[in-house]
């Protein structure tokens, strides 16, 4: 609102009004949202925090008369007035009744009406919460799913727009109604982007994420295109939000089933689908690599080493951005880069060859085999757990034995079985590393200082 104020005005004056104390029985978010969206006023609070009935704007012409005060106060009284009478009438409906409406209400031309829009909703939330292991809220959210977009028939949000969401929750708290159904509809367009407050509700993050996933491949599906100038329909808005809400909760999800399955409700064919699910996929990872870059405050080349896998695995890419951060601070990243920079220039993306440990001649690598193949389920099991800092101290432990072997043994052996038999030993220390970071793309590895 302060940038609006200082951009919007030229020569800015502020001014205050005030309106019937009657309105504040209304609840709060009916006030608010329509001073800051509808007429770009601030509601004022006091001392403790509790609603008052007075407003705070700014305008840009002179005021000494308090005629731009007292047409606000007229505009924000009159407003107030429909809606008290929009509240009143509206709760004496049938909330859930408003759901088969939907039918008569477009969503987007190519992409149907409301209602088989919840329709497709409920089912993403169904793979949400398994993917979430949130069993214990699946019969409130499918509920919340079903009924989530009712509101847009009620007169408030007819009137008002910018409370949709927002009044299916607070009708449905009115009512009684289980608060995990109205909690979840209340937040679902929530958040707006990257900078916005964490969402206070599971529910409410799990029915987004599947709002958004349903808008990001429906759009995409039928041609829409995103372009850092062009975003008509908030394409770009939605997939950050599904990333912040997966960063901010925790959530251990790859979004790439998810992906696929939103991209079925859309493709119509085969190759259809792969397209979706290819453009879909890119977004979000970029957006994941924005998240990590202006949010989690991660250096670039820090970014670089944990998006070089392709899953989209929010989480877990927050969890590695935060692990090599940590290690480049400690010092330990160094000999990793070192060790990993070696792996990459001797492999050279050769394709992936077959181990044998009967082909093992030299003792130097028999013993990297025997150290690796007693390392590797402990590393992968500190993996799974998501450990990566013990995962790399425990392999940086295989280092010198490592060394030994690059000093003893000719990796590109005269010999084809030998040579073979060793670079497919490599690539699996390779794969090992990778599953933390690709930590040769690390730039600078020592504590303030260059590599």
């Amino acid at each position: 609102m302060l940038d609006y104020y200082v951009f919007s005005n030229e020569y800015p004056v502020v001014f205050s009004g005030r309106f019937d104390e009657k309105y504040l029985t209304l609840p709060a978010e009916i006030i608010t949202v329509f001073m800051t969206q509808e007429k770009k006023l601030l509601p004022v609070y006091d001392a403790g925090g509790k609603l008052t009935p007075h407003f705070v704007g700014v305008a840009n012409i002179p005021d000494e008369n308090g005629k731009v005060s007292r047409g606000n106060e007229k505009v924000v009284q009159a407003a107030f007035e429909d809606a008290q009478f929009f509240w009143d009438q509206d709760r004496k409906e049938d909330f859930f009744a408003l759901k088969n409406l939907l039918k008569n209400v477009l969503f987007h031309k190519e992409l149907g009406t409301y209602h088989e829009k919840v329709e497709r909703l409920a089912g993403l939330v169904d793979f949400v919460i398994n993917e979430t292991r949130q069993d214990a809220l699946r019969s409130q959210l499918h509920k919340a799913a079903f009924h989530c977009k009712n509101d847009l028939l009620t007169k408030m949000v007819r009137e008002f727009p910018a409370l949709q969401g927002v009044m299916g929750g607070l009708y449905l708290q009115a009512a009684g109604e289980d608060p995990v159904v109205w909690k979840a509809i209340y937040g679902h367009y929530r958040p707006k982007g990257l900078s916005d407050e964490k969402l206070d509700d599971l529910g409410a993050g799990i029915l987004s994420i599947a709002d958004r996933m349903d808008n990001i491949t429906g759009f995409i599906a039928r041609g829409v295109k995103v372009s850092s100038s062009k975003d008509p329909y908030g394409i770009r808005r939605d997939a950050n939000a599904i990333v912040k809400i997966i960063a901010d909760f925790g959530l251990a999800m790859d979004l790439a089933p998810l992906i696929r399955l939103a991209a079925l409700n859309f493709a119509r064919n085969d190759a259809d689908l792969q397209q979706i699910h290819k453009s879909v996929r890119e977004l979000l990872a970029a957006r994941l690599e924005a998240y990590l870059k202006d949010v989690a405050r991660c250096r670039y080349d820090v970014v670089n080493a944990v998006m070089v896998q392709e899953t989209v695995a929010v989480h877990d890419k927050v969890l590695k951005a935060q692990t090599v951060t940590r290690l480049v601070e400690s010092g330990m990243a160094e000999p990793l880069a070192a060790l990993h920079r070696r792996l990459k220039n001797i492999l050279n993306n050769s394709e992936r060859a077959p181990f044998s440990e009967v082909e093992l001649k030299e003792k130097e690598e028999r013993i990297l085999s025997d150290v690796f193949k007693e390392a590797k389920p402990r590393i992968d099991g500190l993996i799974l757990k998501r450990d990566y800092a013990q995962a790399s101290s425990e392999i940086l432990e295989m280092k010198p034995i490592i060394d030994a072997f690059f000093e003893k043994i000719l990796v590109m052996d005269k010999n084809p079985i030998l040579r073979k038999n060793r670079i497919a030993l490599l690539q699996r220390l390779d794969e090992l590393l990778s599953a933390v970071a690709d930590f040769s793309l690390l730039v600078e590895t020592k504590p303030g200082g260059k590599s």
